[in-house]
C-alpha cells in the first residue's frame, strides 16, 4: 500500500487540478469521492419479476446495431439478450457517445432498472431497460469511488485515474495531515475526531478511495467529515492558546470593584455579581482577555460592563466602549455619567470630535472613535464592544492589539462566536436574570389577521401604554419602483421597498388612525431629530412610534409594551430579538408582532418560528448558527455565518451539527 511509484502525468494537465483546491499530489488523495457504486456483483439474466426502485447490474450481450433515432435530445436503441437469451430493449437518452461504439456480439455491463412495455401496434409486451447506465469491466467487483470534476476544467475520469495511480504513495498524503496539524499525532487526530473504525489514518485514505466494501466506504466519508470538524476545533482552539503578553493584564483591587458597584445605587442579580468576578479575574490574567457577556435585553448587560470599565480605568487602564450608533452612546453615556460623575469621559459619534486623550479618559462612541484613537497613538488596554453582532469581524479587530482585552457583549451573538464559544475559543459569561419580572408573548401575524392587530394596539394604547412598528425601509424611492416594475415583468419575488414597506408612508397612514399620537424616527434624521424625539417618545408625548431597524439598539422606553415588525421576514434573528428586547423592559407582559403581509419561503418561515418558540437570546444564537452555519473559525477568519468548507479536504462542506458532535465528544 505504501510502495514508491512515479507519476509521470502531464504537469499541465494536473495543474487543472488547482480549480478543485488540488495544489500538490499529496492533496489528491483529500479529494473526496460524493458517494460509491456498488459494482461487486452482477445478474446475468434479467428478472421477469420486475422491482420498479431496484437497480441492478446486468452482464449482457448485443445482438443489434445502436440505431439514432433523435437529434433534440439525442436517443439511441438497440437489442441485447441476458443469460437465458431473453431480449431486452435498451433506450438511451441524451449523452450517446460511449454507446455508439458497441458492436453487435459485444459482452457489456450496464447499470438500470428493467421494466416492461407493452406494444399496443404489435400486441407485444417487451422487456426494457430505460436509460441505463455503461460500466466499465475492470470495476466490476469493485467498490467504484464517484468523484466530482468540473465542467469544461477538469473530467471526472481524468481525477479518477490520477488518484488510482497516486493511491500507492498514500504514505505522502498522511505525511502532509500530520504536518497540517502541526505534527498532532494521527492516534490523537483520530480519537479527539471520534473516528473507531479505522486504526490509522493510512488505513482510513486508503478505504476512502478503494473500500473493501460499501459499508467501509461510508465509514471513510464519514471519518472524513468528522476530521473536518475536528480541523474546526483545532484551529479554533490554537487561536485560544494566546501566548502569555504581561502587556495585557489589569490588576483590579476587590475593594475598587466593590466600591464601583457601590456607586450604582442597587442591587445586582447574582448572575451579574458573577460576571462582574469573571471579567476582573479575566483581566488578572498573563493572556488578553477574550469573553462573550452573554444576556438578554433588560439582564443589565450595560450595569455590568460598566463596573468594569470605571474599575479598570482605575487601575489605569485605557477603556474604549464601542457601540453601534448615536442613540446607544447617547443612553450608555448618560448612566455612566449618573453613575461616576467625577470619571473622566469623552463620546465620539463623528469624525469632528476631537477628544482630548491626555487625561486618560474611557472612551465610548461608533466606529467613529477609530480614526482618532489611532491618531492620538492611544493604545487600548481594555476594548468593550456592545451589541457584538452590529459588527463585522474586521471592525472589532480595529482596535485590538496583542495586549488588548476584550469583551463582548449581545443578547444574540454571531453564529461565528457562538461556534467560539462552544468550542472553548472564546470564555463566556451569562446573564439569565431580569431585575423585573417579566413575559413577552411573541406570534407571527398574517395579512388575514390584520384587523386584530389593529385592534390590540387600540387596546393597549387605551391602558396608557405605547406601541412601535417597525418598518424595514424608510421610503420607497424611483429606484425602488423601477426594481419592482422590472421584476414584475419578469415574473419574479420582489424584495425591496415598497409602500408596504415604508416607514414614511406607513406614518402618513396611522397619523390618520391616531392624530397627535404617531412620531417617525429613521436613521436619516439628524441626530439632535433622532434624541429629541427619542426623549419625546419616553416623555409620553407620543404612544405610537414609527421607526426603522434604529429602534434594534439603544431605545429604552419604559411605556413600551407592544411592538410590530412588518415584513419580519426581511430581518435577521438577532435583529428581531433585539427589538423584541425593547418590550417591557420594567417588567409586565408585552408583546411582540412578527407580521408577514405576503406569503414567504419555507427557510423565512422556519427563522420567524424560532423566534416564536424560543426567547433565549443565547438559544436563539446556537439555533441560528445550525441553520446559517457558524463562518470561518480561523484566526484571521471574517465570515460570521454561511457554510465552510474544509481546508484539509478539497470538498467538504462543515455542518454546525458536525462541530457540535466533536465538541461533544471532547467534552466526554
Amino acid at each position: 500500500m505504501d510502495d514508491i511509484v512515479h507519476v509521470n502525468e502531464d504537469e499541465k494537465a494536473f495543474a487543472r487540478l488547482e480549480k478543485l483546491g488540488i495544489t500538490t499530489h499529496e492533496q489528491l488523495l483529500l479529494h473526496l469521492p460524493k458517494g460509491y457504486l456498488d459494482c461487486s456483483k452482477f445478474c446475468d439474466r434479467v428478472e421477469q419479476l420486475f422491482c420498479p426502485d431496484e437497480t441492478r447490474i446486468y452482464r449482457v450481450i448485443v445482438t443489434s446495431q445502436p440505431d439514432l433515432k433523435g437529434l433534440k435530445p439525442p436517443r439511441l436503441e438497440f437489442w441485447v439478450k441476458d443469460g437465458s437469451e431473453m431480449p431486452v430493449k435498451i433506450t438511451v437518452f441524451g449523452l450517446v457517445e460511449p454507446w455508439k461504439r458497441l458492436s453487435v456480439g459485444s459482452i457489456v455491463f450496464i447499470r438500470g432498472i428493467a421494466g416492461t412495455w407493452t406494444n399496443k401496434f404489435k400486441k407485444t409486451t417487451e422487456v426494457v431497460i430505460n436509460s441505463p447506465e455503461l460500466i466499465d469491466p475492470d470495476d466490476i467487483g469493485k467498490i467504484v469511488p464517484l468523484y466530482r470534476g468540473k465542467t469544461g476544467v477538469v473530467s471526472v475520469d481524468y481525477i479518477t485515474r490520477q488518484v488510482r495511480q497516486f493511491l500507492p504513495k498514500i504514505s505522502s498524503t498522511v505525511d502532509y495531515l500530520n504536518r497540517y496539524f502541526g505534527g498532532t499525532s494521527e492516534q490523537e487526530i483520530l480519537k479527539r475526531s471520534k473516528i473507531t473504525a479505522f486504526k490509522s489514518l493510512a488505513e482510513f485514505v486508503y478505504a476512502l478511495h478503494h473500500p473493501k466494501d460499501l459499508l467501509q466506504g461510508m465509514d471513510a466519508l464519514d471519518a472524513a467529515r468528522r476530521i473536518a470538524a475536528f480541523e474546526v476545533v483545532w484551529s479554533s482552539q490554537k487561536r485560544a492558546m494566546a501566548r502569555p503578553n504581561p502587556k495585557s493584564v489589569i490588576r483590579i483591587d476587590d475593594r475598587v470593584l466593590n466600591s464601583m458597584a457601590a456607586r450604582l445605587g442597587f442591587s445586582f442579580t447574582q448572575c451579574q455579581k458573577n460576571a462582574i468576578h469573571d471579567i476582573s479575574e479575566g483581566l488578572k490574567r498573563p493572556s488578553p482577555l477574550n469573553m462573550l457577556l452573554s444576556g438578554d435585553v433588560g439582564t443589565g448587560k450595560t450595569a455590568v460592563f460598566g463596573v468594569c470599565a470605571a474599575a479598570a480605568r482605575a487601575a489605569n487602564a485605557h477603556v474604549a466602549i464601542l457601540m453601534p450608533n448615536l442613540l446607544l452612546v447617547h443612553q450608555t453615556e448618560e448612566k455612566l455619567r449618573l453613575w461616576y460623575p467625577k470619571m473622566n469621559l469623552v463620546s465620539i459619534v463623528s469624525g469632528s470630535s476631537r477628544p482630548d486623550f491626555s487625561q486618560n479618559p474611557v472612551v465610548i462612541g461608533t466606529t467613529a472613535m477609530f480614526s482618532r484613537i489611532k491618531k492620538a497613538k492611544w493604545h487600548v488596554d481594555f476594548l468593550i464592544v456592545d451589541e457584538q453582532n452590529k459588527f463585522s469581524v474586521t471592525q472589532r479587530e480595529e482596535l485590538r492589539s496583542d495586549y488588548t482585552n476584550v469583551l463582548e457583549a449581545t443578547a444574540t451573538c454571531v453564529p461565528r462566536t457562538a461556534a467560539l464559544v462552544m468550542n472553548s475559543g472564546m470564555d463566556l459569561t451569562i446573564l439569565q436574570e431580569t431585575p423585573y419580572k417579566k413575559r413577552i408573548i411573541s406570534r407571527i401575524v398574517t395579512h388575514a389577521e390584520r384587523n386584530k392587530l389593529v385592534e390590540h394596539m387600540r387596546k393597549v394604547m387605551e391602558s396608557g401604554a405605547q406601541v412601535a412598528i417597525v418598518y424595514p425601509n424608510v421610503k420607497v424611492t424611483d429606484k425602488n419602483l423601477e426594481a419592482k416594475a422590472k421584476a414584475d415583468s419578469e415574473n419574479k419575488k420582489y424584495y425591496g421597498a415598497n409602500a408596504k414597506s415604508s416607514a414614511e408612508d406607513a406614518f402618513t397612514h396611522w397619523s390618520k388612525l391616531f392624530p397627535g399620537k404617531v412620531c417617525l424616527v429613521h436613521g436619516k434624521m439628524s441626530d439632535e431629530e433622532k434624541i429629541a424625539l427619542i426623549n419625546d417618545l419616553k416623555s409620553g408625548k407620543y404612544q405610537v412610534c414609527i421607526s426603522t431597524v434604529l429602534i434594534e439598539s439603544g431605545l429604552h422606553v419604559d411605556g413600551l409594551m407592544s411592538i410590530v415588525v412588518v415584513n419580519a421576514g426581511r430581518f435577521g434573528v438577532s435583529q428581531l430579538h433585539q427589538i423584541r428586547g425593547r418590550v417591557a423592559r420594567n417588567g409586565g407582559t408585552g408583546y411582540f408582532f412578527m407580521y408577514e403581509p405576503n406569503e414567504i419561503d419555507e427557510s423565512t418561515m422556519q427563522r420567524l418560528k424560532m423566534l416564536e418558540a424560543e426567547s433565549n437570546g443565547f438559544k436563539l444564537a446556537d439555533m441560528d448558527m445550525e441553520l446559517r452555519g457558524f463562518g470561518d473559525l480561523a484566526e484571521d477568519g471574517i465570515k460570521q455565518s454561511g457554510v465552510v468548507r474544509s481546508s484539509v479536504f478539497t470538498n467538504i462542506k462543515i455542518r454546525p451539527s458536525d462541530l457540535r458532535e466533536i465538541l461533544n465528544t471532547d467534552k466526554k
